[in-house]
């Protein structure tokens, strides 16, 4: 009971709210402006926008909060307005017929002024991207909980079969070359190096550094790149005891593109290729494996020399519970 009492007063002062109860702070009221345009800025008229407050759970019926929303339809300048009693977040979401859905646009408010939320007729903005021209892929999702079937030589992974090449699996052609060198004596104390290679001339990868608006089911880019693919890829994670964790892929990794199968002529000009992109990081960790475990998230155009990435779920030439299922 004490600690609960701490934190109403700790709630209340970070609130800016005379010392009442913790009743009016679930009452204060807010109004909140959600603005839908699309990519390049242009108001979305008709599309369905959602504005969601909570409450906290009232004292006897629980903990935590309870979620509420208001909906509506944009007018003709892309505008709606909901306005409502809550506490601080609230999370706008916008969707309509014929562009990606945006969700989880989040505002916090910290000011709060005569028993409102300020500032009043808060501006957010959501942008919808257009569906343009999603297409049929191989699109799989490899769970962390895979194991790396060897270490210290190059294991070969079939995209389009999706599996790894023998003797380890099904495939047949060695689109990534896999190498993992490892040192494991414990959990806080290892180190491991994972090379990604690429038997094709002009094969190879490189790292997505832009995407698309916050929130939208479909971020990365559309068209993979032309040129500027690296035949090799390194990633390492470890664990020194004189200086903690480290590891050398970002974080904040958007993903990745790549280019496999790929034929040139004499004079090293590309002929014939596939593209396909990875969504987020490759995920491994050695620790708790004879090996590594690994995951990764993967789509691949089955169309020859087609760059388009943008993959239709509906479309998923795979059939198996590993498909990926989001664009």
């Amino acid at each position: 009971m004490k600690l609960r009492v701490l934190l109403v007063v700790a709630i209340v002062f970070a609130s800016g709210l005379p010392f009442e109860s913790l009743a009016q702070i679930r009452r204060l009221n807010a109004r909140i402006v959600a603005r839908v345009v699309d990519e390049e800025g242009a108001p979305v008229a008709d599309a369905l926008a959602s504005v969601e407050f909570s409450k906290n759970i009232p004292a006897g019926e629980g903990w935590g909060i309870r979620p509420f929303s208001i909906q509506g339809q944009t007018d003709s300048n892309g505008l709606f307005s909901a306005e409502a009693v809550g506490n601080s977040l609230v999370t706008c979401a916008a969707q309509k017929d014929g562009y990606y859905p945006t969700k989880g646009i989040e505002i916090v408010f910290t000011n709060a002024v005569r028993g409102r939320w300020e500032p009043w007729n808060t501006e957010v903005s959501i942008t919808l991207r257009k569906i343009i021209a999603p297409a049929p892929m191989y699109a799989k999702r490899i769970p962390i909980e895979s194991e790396l079937p060897a270490a210290g030589e190059p294991v070969g992974y079939d995209l389009l079969i999706g599996d790894w090449v023998a003797p380890y699996g099904s495939g047949e052609i060695g689109d990534f070359l896999l190498t993992l060198t490892r040192r494991v004596t414990d959990w806080r104390d290892f180190e491991a190096q994972l090379v990604l290679q690429f038997a094709g001339p002009a094969d190879g990868i490189q790292i997505i550094q832009d995407a698309g608006p916050k929130g939208s089911f479909f971020r990365l880019p559309r068209t993979a790149p032309q040129s500027s693919y690296s035949n090799i890829w390194t990633s390492s994670i470890g664990y020194i005891p004189e200086t903690g964790y480290y590891q050398t892929q970002p974080q904040d990794c958007l993903g990745y593109f790549f280019r496999v199968r790929s034929v040139v002529d004499e004079e090293g000009r590309l002929l014939y290729a596939h593209y396909g992109k990875i969504k987020g990081p490759i995920q491994f960790d050695a620790r708790d494996s004879k090996t590594a475990h690994i995951g990764f998230v993967y789509y691949l155009n089955p169309t020859p020399n087609d760059r388009n990435v943008e993959f239709d779920p509906k479309q998923n030439l795979f059939t198996n519970d590993d498909r990926a299922y989001s664009p």
